[in-house]
């Protein structure tokens, strides 16, 4: 549950603070949009496997739509009324379209498809999501017919870095399961969340995992090839889902979200984690590569609900320490503790406000600061949606994506403010160092709304910053003077854009 629904203000107003740290040298865009009045697209996620990499994007889109954000026509017919998911190269130093091929539900039953999650590397693409009834997963002339086992299935799919096919495998059992995101550290770790029982090993063989209460979130392991290597499950009585996973040297970090009490440990013995309230909590969940429980930091709000959404590992360069970034949403009283027991956090102004923190290879806080409305200003959104971190020299660079309505200090420090005002459903992108030290902020300008979903990052010498998402009406996506704008063709439309920064 989302502490707000989505927002559809009609009105809008350009933000373009003039900040000497901010040298944006290109905004590059591309749209996705029906044909058909009336019909949705929806970009999900967005990745690149490098600087001036190809940059690929998944989402979804209903009727005809046109993937060649220049002058030049590649149309894609979803076949069915509920639409298929699509996946597009564009060049990533222009945003020239390369290619772009759609997964298509079967016409026969009601079958849907979604995506959330998409990785590549030098030769391949991995994405999961979920979808029901029968879909054809190979993207060319050939069938690679998948059918859901009960309500929804989640699925792992394989193609080349051309679209091509290579292999897809199904997670699921009779009730309601989904891949909610994918990472690759030399294998596949997928997590996804599932009710009821849900049979992990894709290869025919079972591994059975049972929710312990509504929804529980699974872990699975996958080599390359799509075979399993192991698989486990977390969750109590409540709803316990995952948001995120990075991976690395360093094993497997998860975001998410708790309710009760869960014990977090997929082993023995117990390692029982309780909500300090009715609501929900964040959590960061730390496994080896062996799926071995590290530890888990609790984000807890006290007298109401806290969502982590996205997390973000940073190796500091100097020290080789590594630490974790988590952006969310809460109310109520914030708190997280130290490695030395202190308590940090806090309650901020608004109602709902959002927060950034900063954790360590041990799961202790090292600091939390929030987006809020400024002292005296009236409520407002903050909703921090995704974030990415890059290495520059000895420290790093936070960016963060968000969606915004009204006032709010990009600017976390008590001393000083950075107040931009949204008058619509907007999205923001701000940039900290990873001390929490502000430089930045913009608000994309929207006649009507902008909904961002997956942020990404690369660099060498220069950051390039790559984001997608849904958008009605016209925005603008330029940071600078200069406009970049994308008009919806459909009900809503999906974007990519790319913004290169110099430091």
């Amino acid at each position: 549950m989302k502490l707000t629904s989505k927002i559809t203000a009609i009105c809008a107003l350009l933000l373009m603070p003039s900040l000497a740290k901010a040298q944006f040298i290109g905004t590059y865009t591309s749209s996705v949009g029906s044909s058909v009045a009336g019909l949705p697209a929806k970009g999900s996620d967005i990745t690149t496997n490098g600087i001036n990499g190809p940059m690929f994007s998944t989402g979804s889109f209903t009727g005809t739509a046109d993937f060649d954000p220049t002058a030049s026509t590649y149309n894609l017919t979803a076949n069915s009324s509920n639409g298929a998911v699509y996946v597009q190269q564009l060049h990533s130093a222009s945003s020239v379209f390369v290619w772009a091929v759609a997964i298509q539900p079967s016409v026969s039953s009601p079958s849907t498809v979604t995506s959330s999650s998409i990785i590549a590397d030098n030769d391949y693409i991995y994405i999961t999501g979920s979808f029901s009834g029968t879909v054809d997963f190979d993207p060319g002339a050939a069938i690679s017919n998948l059918t859901a086992s009960g309500g929804k299935d989640a699925y792992v799919l394989k193609l080349t870095t051309a679209g091509a096919f290579v292999w897809v495998r199904k997670i699921g059992g009779v009730s309601d399961d989904a891949g909610v995101c994918i990472s690759n550290n030399g294998n596949l770790n997928i997590v996804g969340t599932f009710s009821g029982t849900i049979d992990l090993d894709p290869s025919g063989l079972t591994l059975n995992r049972t929710s312990n209460g509504l929804k529980d979130f699974f872990v699975l392991k996958l080599t390359t090839a799509g075979n399993m290597l192991w698989g486990t499950s977390i969750g109590g009585t409540g709803d316990d889902v995952a948001t995120s996973v990075v991976s690395g040297s360093y094993g497997i970090v998860i975001s998410g979200n708790y309710e009760a009490t869960v014990d977090f440990n997929p082993d023995t013995p117990v390692y029982n984690v309780t909500n300090v309230d009715s609501g929900a909590d964040g959590f960061l969940l730390k496994l080896s590569d062996a799926g071995v429980m590290g530890w888990v930091a609790n984000i807890n709000s006290v007298g109401g609900q806290a969502y982590a959404t996205d997390v973000a590992h940073f190796l500091q360069e100097s020290t080789q320490k590594s630490y974790f970034f988590v952006c969310g949403e809460f109310i109520g009283t914030l708190q997280m503790t130290t490695a030395k027991g202190k308590v940090v956090g806090g309650t901020p102004n608004n109602l709902n406000a959002g927060y950034v923190l900063r954790v360590d290879a041990n799961g202790f806080a090292e600091w939390i600061k929030f987006l809020d409305n400024p002292a005296g200003t009236p409520q407002s959104v903050e909703e921090p949606s995704t974030i990415s971190v890059v290495s520059m020299y000895n420290t790093g660079i936070v960016y963060v994506a968000g969606q915004t309505l009204g006032t709010t200090d990009y600017d976390a420090d008590p001393a000083t403010s950075y107040n931009l005002t949204a008058s619509n459903g907007s999205t923001f992108v701000m940039r900290w160092d990873t001390d929490g030290v502000f430089d930045w902020a913009y608000v994309i300008n929207p006649s009507s709304y902008d909904w961002p979903s997956s942020f990404c990052t690369s660099h060498g010498g220069y950051a390039q910053l790559y984001l997608t998402g849904t958008f009605g009406g016209t925005v603008d996506f330029d940071f600078t003077p200069a406009v970049n704008s994308r008009t919806a063709t459909g009900a809503q439309d999906a974007y990519s854009v790319k913004w290169q920064e110099n430091w």
